[in-house]
C-alpha cells in the first residue's frame, strides 16, 4: 500500500469516528427530547478505493407499534384530564355533602326551617328563616346554572382553539413531508425533520387520535381512529364556528351550536361513535353537549321539584 493510500484510509477512519462521536453525543443530549429518535451511523468499506471506510447514512431508529400506543395513551390522558377538570369545577359549584355551603346542605337547612316554622307558625322569626333559606337555595341554583353555562362556553372556545391548532399542525406536517422527500432524494440527513414531524403528529394525536400510514418518498398520511382523512398529500381543512354566548336550551343537535366540517363536509361529533372521538377535541364536545347539559338538567329537576312542592294545592 502506498503512503497516499494509507493516509486516505486513516482520514476516512477519522471521518467515520468523528461522525460516530457526533451521533452518540446527539443521542445522549436528546435522550429526553420529545419526538427524538436514536441514531446510528451506517458504515461501508471502500474496497474499490484500496481500503478505508465511508459513512453511508445516518439511520434513525423507530418502533411504530410503541409510538402508536404512546400516542393513544396521550390522547386518552388528555381527554380524561379535560373531563376530570369539568367534574372538579362542577363539584365546586354544587359543593360536597359535608360542606355547609353545598346545595344539599342548603336544601337540608331549608327543610329543617320548614319543620321549625310549621311547629310554631306564630313566630315570625321562624317564618323569616324559611324565606332566608329559600333565597339561599335560589342563589345556589342560579350560581351553579351560570357556572355550568360558563363551562360550556369555555369548552366551545377550546374547540375553536383546537381546530385552529389542528389546521396549523396538519399544514406543517404536509410541508415536512415535502422537505423530507426532497432531502432524501438529495441524500441529505433528514433525521431532524423526522423528529420534528413525529413531535407534530404526537401533538395532533393528543387532540384527535390518528393512524399513521406510510407513503412513497418517506411521506405519511394521517387518518383519525374513526376513519376521517386528515392528511394524504394535502392537509384537510377543519372548520368550526364558536358561539359567543350559550344558554341552557342551546345544543348542537338542535342546530344552535356548531359542529365540525372537514373540507366542507359535516362530520359527527358523537363522543362514542364519531370520527373525531377519543382525544381532547372529542372531550370538549362531550363537555359542551353531554356532560354540562346533563348537569343542567339535574339542576332544573331540583328546581322543578322545589317549585312543585311549594305550589298551593
Amino acid at each position: 500500500m502506498s503512503l497516499t493510500g494509507a493516509l486516505s484510509n486513516a482520514i476516512s477512519g477519522l471521518t467515520a469516528a468523528t461522525r460516530s462521536a457526533q451521533v452518540v453525543s446527539s443521542n445522549m443530549a436528546n435522550s429526553m427530547t420529545e419526538g427524538y429518535g436514536r441514531r446510528d451511523v451506517e458504515l461501508q468499506s471502500q474496497d474499490t478505493r484500496g481500503g478505508g471506510v465511508s459513512v453511508v447514512a445516518t439511520v434513525r431508529h423507530r418502533e411504530p407499534a410503541l409510538v402508536a400506543e404512546m400516542r393513544d395513551a396521550n390522547a386518552d390522558r388528555s381527554a380524561q384530564s379535560s373531563v376530570a377538570g369539568f367534574h372538579t369545577k362542577l363539584e365546586q359549584l354544587v359543593g360536597t355533602p359535608d360542606s355547609a355551603s353545598s346545595l344539599t346542605s342548603r336544601l337540608a337547612s331549608f327543610e329543617a326551617s320548614l319543620v321549625s316554622a310549621a311547629s310554631r307558625p306564630d313566630l315570625s322569626g321562624r317564618l323569616d328563616q324559611v324565606v332566608r333559606e329559600a333565597n339561599s337555595i335560589t342563589r345556589s341554583l342560579n350560581t351553579a346554572s351560570q357556572g355550568i353555562q360558563d363551562m360550556r362556553v369555555s369548552a366551545d372556545r377550546s374547540i375553536q382553539t383546537a381546530v385552529s391548532a389542528l389546521n396549523t399542525k396538519l399544514v406543517q406536517v404536509q410541508e415536512l413531508n415535502v422537505q423530507i422527500a426532497g432531502g432524501s432524494a438529495a441524500r441529505r440527513d433528514v433525521s431532524a425533520l423526522f423528529d420534528h414531524r413525529e413531535a407534530l403528529i404526537g401533538e395532533i394525536a393528543e387532540l384527535v387520535p390518528v393512524k399513521e400510514m406510510r407513503r412513497p418518498n418517506q411521506g405519511v398520511a394521517l387518518y383519525t381512529q374513526g376513519g376521517a382523512l386528515l392528511l394524504d398529500g394535502n392537509a384537510a381543512e377543519l372548520a368550526f364556528t364558536n358561539a359567543n354566548t350559550i344558554v341552557p336550551h342551546m345544543t348542537q343537535a338542535g342546530g344552535l351550536l356548531s359542529g365540525i366540517t372537514i373540507n366542507g363536509v359535516d362530520v359527527s361529533v358523537d363522543p362514542e361513535h364519531g370520527p373525531l372521538r377519543g382525544g381532547q377535541l372529542g372531550a370538549f364536545f362531550e363537555i359542551r353537549d353531554d356532560l354540562a347539559v346533563g348537569a343542567q338538567a339535574e339542576l332544573d329537576a331540583v328546581a322543578r321539584d322545589l317549585s312543585e312542592r311549594m305550589q298551593d294545592t
